[in-house]
């Protein structure tokens, strides 16, 4: 799955600025690593912006957005890492997606984008010790989300 993920981040994230050439030309490098390393930096915040999307409908017919783990990546992520090789029948079997699933692919993708918070991609390794605790905050908050649109739903709002 962080393979799948590394490869993902640049483009669903837009990991290159405007006008991107790679060329380390001292100026034009230099800016276009600060731009990477800010971009990654605020999608990384606290409010783990980089997991945020829009999903669903306003009253107003505009979309709900900041909406927790509807960033299309983590979907994309998934698909690509799990589901693309299951029949439609054990698509079903995944209807709702589990939970620990998704909180598991968002930890993933943060620590694909980690690789990126020098403002270049340096391999990190992917393990237990350094993402245990990222998993278990977004597992807690997907818990509490999902929990919270149960609450939303069976209020009738």
């Amino acid at each position: 799955m962080i393979r799948h993920a590394r490869a993902l981040v640049v483009m669903a994230y837009d990991l290159k600025p405007p006008n991107c050439s790679l060329t380390p030309i001292s100026n034009v490098w230099v800016t276009e690593v600060t731009f990477i390393e800010d971009r990654v930096a605020s999608l990384l915040d606290e409010d783990f912006m980089f997991m945020r999307g829009e999903f669903g409908t306003c009253k107003n017919g505009q979309p709900h957005v900041n909406v927790p783990f509807a960033h299309p990546a983590i979907a994309n992520l998934i698909w690509v890492s799990c589901y693309s090789t299951l029949s439609q029948q054990d698509h079903a079997t995944y209807d709702p997606m589990p939970l620990p699933l998704i909180a598991l692919a968002a930890t993933v993708l943060y620590a694909a984008l980690s690789s990126w918070s020098d403002g270049y991609f340096v391999l990190k390794a992917f393990s237990r010790e350094t993402y245990a605790p990222i998993y278990c905050v977004l597992y807690k908050m997907a818990v509490e989300f999902c929990d919270s649109c149960i609450r939303k739903t069976s209020q009738g709002s």
